[in-house]
């Protein structure tokens, strides 16, 4: 672009008609201008094109706002008298003429400002072209500036080479940065894209929220309006269920679960959305697990049920066959001499036979486990375990043993449709579901749960949670695979040392000792003897200081009855190496003997009437009350209480011991009162297990009339009589 002249000399049309014309290289006919090969004419020197394009631009700006200040003045009178005559028309006078002509030259004043408006943004829009116009031709008038400088061809094409190249990294750089916005676009995109996805996860959290908040709701009306009806179809026969105790420990939990489901419906943040649905999706997995399992026992109940029914209707096809015959026998004494035949001795002595055969017949076609009558854990129905072995012609017998069994059933079918039994379940389920992400932990609210008992279908879960509690650090210390390790160890040296080793020659010796009155540990070819013997042995090279303790068995057997292997020999490094004080199950027993002393002076503290007869007759207590707590009242108990005691075992350790074993003596009281003689006093504390009709009786007088029960207290007497038994050794 050539300036002429100083800008002051022509208009601001003129300089701008100047500053958009082009020089077009071809004319109309598409042919070269004569004057398109011809070299610019140079500016000159004393010419500041930069200067000028600024003046330029500040006189369009100049010109610009001194049209605005023109109209302003005329703007703001206008503006005042038609403030002034809208003041006037709130009155009741009609508008005057005055006030169309002021609404006419406000509404051409609006247009005029909106003209002015438009003009100013394509003013802004011409300087922005202007200057970079300015730019373009800068650069130009350099780079020939430069030519011009440079003589040779050479130099001339090496700057153009120069110059050509920068064009190209140019490109090549809008190129990547095209390439990084296609990029950036897609992710915004993909963004997007997953921004909806969650609202929509967000709106369904939402509604599942709701629906469950209506639910609960109606829950709770119904439950606050009518009692708890008792659960159809529950589970009969061998599916045992420990009866709960009622423990006050404050207000229904019903509120508080409730108030949760409302603050989880008020979070907002997606984070928290996300963890609660998580947590939820946890809890549902566990909820299926739960169900499929309850699935699993409703399946083998109904295909136990087909196999009595099957059973029960050959037992009436051969009751209606016996009725016949004994009827024609009753019918030939009771008829006349005369009118009767006389009846041969053989049709007697056929139907006796008959009756025979019938039983064997029936004995051959069930299976041990069927006139081996056991429960769900193996146990046999009756503490005898040789009455189940009937012979087969001991009908009154198979009928008095099937009669108590379906006293029990009743027994069983009654207590679970009882309201305190379904709410111990609920409080069970609602605490397991809260808990199934993370892993238990000591609480109130868990310590007065295992206090009334866990469900059998739970304890797999809350033994196996309790004792990684206990030995998770060690577990941790050893890392996986030291179970297996240690088997590997069983497996090359007990073939060499088996003979020589007197802890592993004990074992085996103790094997079929264990439980028996289980069938998967009564005897040698038992189903679960040989994975006891793994765990004995794998714990005696755990644990050399101990080795093998006789005791130990029946505590790895009870863990065998719900843990797998591995988690019934880390139940068993539990219960001897922390939740028993050390030294207890040593050859010496010294920490146990202590704790017998301790007992003794409890008794004397809460039962003072039994410790005066006790020292009246020398009786010495130990020796009843060292193998409840070296095995946990194994030996004392049927499996239906002792199963329930090592629940709290687990929980609260060797403390709890002590509480039970003085329930068991307070209970006993009266009958050993009553002794008159040493025998007497004997055989009473033989039985003390007659005295303890369930675990509900126990625990009411172990953890309610017991009180106040120190743990500091008894490990002070502990240490006491630790370090006289240490010294007289």
């Amino acid at each position: 672009m050539v300036i002429d002249g100083p800008p002051d000399e022509k208009s601001l049309e003129d300089e701008i008609n100047d500053a958009t014309q082009s020089t077009f290289y071809l004319n109309s006919d598409g042919e070269l201008n004569a004057k398109s090969l011809e070299m610019p004419i140079p500016i000159p020197p004393s010419t500041d094109v930069l200067r000028c394009a600024e003046e330029l631009i500040e006189k369009i700006t100049e010109e610009t706002q001194a049209k605005a200040k023109v109209l302003e003045q005329p703007a703001k009178k206008v503006i005042g008298r038609a403030k002034a005559s809208l003041r006037l028309s709130t009155s009741l006078r009609p508008p005057c003429e005055n006030c169309k002509t002021l609404l006419g030259i406000v509404n051409e004043l609006k247009d005029r400002c909106y003209e002015l408006t438009d003009e100013i943004g394509a003013n802004q829009d011409l300087v922005t072209i202007l200057r970079q116009s300015l730019l373009k031709s800068n650069r130009q008038i350099e780079l020939i500036k430069r030519m011009e400088e440079q003589k040779s061809p050479q130099e001339r094409v090496s700057m153009i080479l120069e110059k050509e190249s920068e064009l190209t990294a140019l490109q090549l750089n809008a190129a990547s940065y095209s390439r990084e916005i296609r990029i950036l676009k897609e992710q915004n995109k993909q963004y997007e894209q997953k921004i909806e996805e969650l609202s929509v996860e967000i709106n369904a959290f939402r509604e599942s929220v709701r629906s469950k908040e209506e639910l609960i709701m109606k829950i709770y009306s119904e439950q606050e309006g009518s009692d708890v009806l008792g659960r159809s179809d529950a589970l009969l026969d061998d599916v045992e269920v420990p009866e709960g105790i009622l423990v006050d420990f404050g207000s229904s939990s019903i509120d508080e679960n409730a108030q949760r489901v409302f603050d989880e419906a008020a979070v907002n943040d997606v984070t928290e959305m996300r963890d609660l649905v998580m947590g939820y999706r946890n809890q549902n997995m566990f909820l299926n697990q739960e169900v499929l399992e309850l699935q699993k026992l409703v399946q083998n109940l109904e295909d136990r049920e087909r196999r009595i029914t099957r059973q029960n209707f050959d037992i009436e096809a051969c009751y209606y066959q016996l009725k016949s015959r004994y009827i024609m026998v009753l019918n030939h004494f009771k008829a006349s001499k005369t009118d009767s035949k006389v009846l041969e001795p053989g049709v007697i002595e056929a139907l006796i036979d008959e009756t025979n055969w019938t039983a064997n017949k029936r004995t051959l076609n069930n299976d041990k486990v069927e006139t081996r009558l056991t429960d769900s854990l193996g146990f046999y129905l009756n503490d005898d375990r040789k009455r189940h072995q009937l012979r087969p012609t001991d009908m009154f017998e198979v009928a008095a043993e099937l009669k108590s069994i379906s006293d029990e059933i009743i027994v069983q079918k009654e207590m679970e449709q009882n309201p305190q039994y379904i709410d111990w379940l609920q409080k069970w389920d609602s605490f397991l579901v809260n808990s199934a992400v993370r892993p238990l932990k000591p609480t109130n609210e868990l310590k007065n749960l295992v206090r009334m008992g866990i469900p059998r279908t739970y304890r797999p879960r809350v033994w196996k949670s309790l004792v990684n509690y206990v030995v998770g650090d060690e577990k941790a210390d050893l890392g996986n695979g030291y179970y297996e390790t240690l088997l590997r160890k069983v497996n090359t040296v007990s073939i060499h040392t088996v003979e020589n080793d007197s802890a592993l020659k004990q074992i085996d010796l103790d094997l079929t000792r264990t439980l028996p009155t289980n069938r998967f540990f009564d005897e040698p070819t038992s189903e679960k003897i040989v994975v006891l013997r793994r765990v004995l042995c794998a714990y005696r090279f755990h644990n050399k200081s101990v080795g093998y303790c006789q005791g130990l068995n029946r505590l790895a057997a009870i863990a065998l009855l719900f843990l797998e292997e591995s988690d019934a020999f880390w139940f068993l490094v539990a219960c001897v190496e922390h939740l028993q004080p050390a030294a207890y199950y040593t050859s010496t027993l010294l920490c146990a003997i202590a704790d017998q002393k301790v007992l003794r002076d409890l008794v004397g503290e809460k039962l003072p009437k039994l410790s005066s007869h006790l020292r009246k007759f020398e009786v010495d207590l130990s020796a009843f009350t060292l193998s409840w707590f070296l095995t946990c009242f194994v030996d004392v108990f049927p499996h239906t209480i002792y199963l329930n005691l090592f629940d709290v075992f687990l929980y609260e350790g060797n403390k709890v011991l002590f509480r039970f074993a003085l329930g068991v003596l307070k209970l006993a009281e009266t009958s050993v009162l009553e002794c008159k003689s040493v025998g007497a006093v004997h055989a009473s504390l033989s039985r003390v297990a007659q005295h303890v009709p369930n675990f509900k009786t126990l625990a009411q007088v172990a953890f309610n009339d017991l009180n106040p029960f120190p743990q500091k207290g008894i490990e002070m007497k502990r240490q006491f009589y630790l370090s006289q038994l240490t010294t007289t050794q």
